[in-house]
């Protein structure tokens, strides 16, 4: 190279004649020399979907923050291959552009293998959120990907709990190679990360979206509570545990004074990465459609939690008396109801068992659905007006 091509101000930016060019592809062409990419994820991307097209590999030669050099795995003086890529990041448009391109691969692959080791969980990951195959067209324009962009874009928005078997399929569809469930679990892990953000950012968010909540819907109301975070045997001023959680809408609130004076709380287990219970009253309008009243996220149904979201449910959601109190027969719940200070005894409540559940019970001991359904015909009761 000559040096009228090196910059001098930014020396690992040679201005290698060609570098210029316009980077739109057509259909077929191949990575070349002056194409920009948005980022070094961008960069690897490409590469992966690039040696896979030709069922080949690449391995890495350098990487840095600024820099990203690959060649051939195969590459051997007695068999070389032309393959390899050179990518910097421009100080001047903070764009990674190519700065050397060797040419397509010519060795012959010896191994061929049903999963491909560039075929990772990032690469799936974005591959399912949907934020690759634009890249993909934009870049490559290969016509064979185009149902692909159809089929899997906004699988993790349609559904995040799409099942992995299907995302397997899919990736075996398009790619035609087959992906372990741990590598596609992974990337579903990954793909809910990047279109919803983590765990972590999502519990560290959750004070401003509540406070956001209290602010524009009036008569709203939420509490968190947190527990002391313990560095080593230290107590962290700079950090919390998060430890409950309680919300109502106002809007929900008021519209209970327009329903059916029943209130039924129920408890389900949470399965994402931090565990725990979540909690809620829900009651009924005059066409029996159900009107949420107030969750909670809590540890699990202790005695302690349940004794701590009714007393909040009477002292920020209703103080009405007459109140038909709803739940399945667990014991915290009945010893949180017999405590006649938190106002769910009469003639404030009328603690009553919910059918369902019963029945579900019985069925569970008797194993037998038609009983079951027979069970439950004798919670009814019709009156006539």
């Amino acid at each position: 190279m000559h040096y009228n091509n090196i910059n001098w101000s930014h020396p690992d930016e040679e201005d290698i004649c060609g570098l210029d060019m316009p980077t739109t592809f057509n259909v077929g062409q191949e990575l070349y020399v002056g194409m920009d990419f948005d980022s070094k994820d961008a960069v690897k991307n490409a590469l992966k979907q690039y040696v896979m097209k030709v069922h080949q590999s690449f391995k890495v030669v350098e990487t840095k923050s600024h820099k990203y050099i690959v060649c051939c795995p195969n590459n051997t003086e007695e068999s070389p291959c032309p393959f390899y890529m050179r990518a910097i990041l421009s100080k001047k448009t903070d764009a990674w552009k190519v700065t050397q391109w060797g040419g397509p691969h010519t060795c012959l692959n010896m191994t061929m293998t049903q999963d491909h080791e560039k075929l990772d969980s990032n690469l799936i990951a974005t591959c399912v959120v949907g934020t690759f195959f634009m890249f993909i067209l934009s870049y490559f324009c290969v016509i064979c990907y185009f149902n692909f962009v159809i089929l899997l874009t906004g699988m993790i928005r349609e559904d995040p709990s799409i099942k992995i078997s299907l995302i397997q399929e899919r990736i075996n569809s398009e790619f035609s190679y087959k992906v372990s469930y741990r590598k596609a679990w992974m990337a579903k892990q990954k793909a809910i990360a990047i279109e919803y953000g983590d765990w972590e950012e999502s519990y560290a968010k959750l004070s401003s979206w509540l406070t956001h909540m209290q602010n524009h819907s009036p008569g709203s109301y939420f509490q968190i509570l947190h527990d002391d975070f313990i560095v080593g045997n230290r107590v962290s001023r700079e950090h919390r545990q998060f430890h409950r959680v309680f919300w109502t809408f106002g809007q929900c609130k008021e519209a209970f004074k327009y329903c059916k004076p029943i209130i039924q709380v129920d408890g389900t287990h949470l399965y994402g990465k931090y565990r725990g219970t979540l909690l809620m009253a829900t009651s009924q309008d005059g066409n029996g459609g159900v009107l949420p009243l107030a969750f909670a996220v809590v540890e699990g149904e202790t005695l302690t939690a349940w004794s701590w979201f009714l007393a909040h449910l009477r002292e920020h959601v209703t103080d009405k008396n007459g109140i038909c109190l709803i739940s399945d027969r667990h014991a915290s719940i009945k010893s949180v109801v017999a405590n006649e200070h938190l106002g769910w005894q009469p003639p404030h409540g009328y603690h009553v068992y919910c059918v369902r559940h019963i029945a579900s019970n019985f069925n569970r001991k008797f194993n037998n659905a038609k009983q079951k359904e027979m069970f439950k015909k004798l919670g009814k009761v019709y009156f006539i007006h």
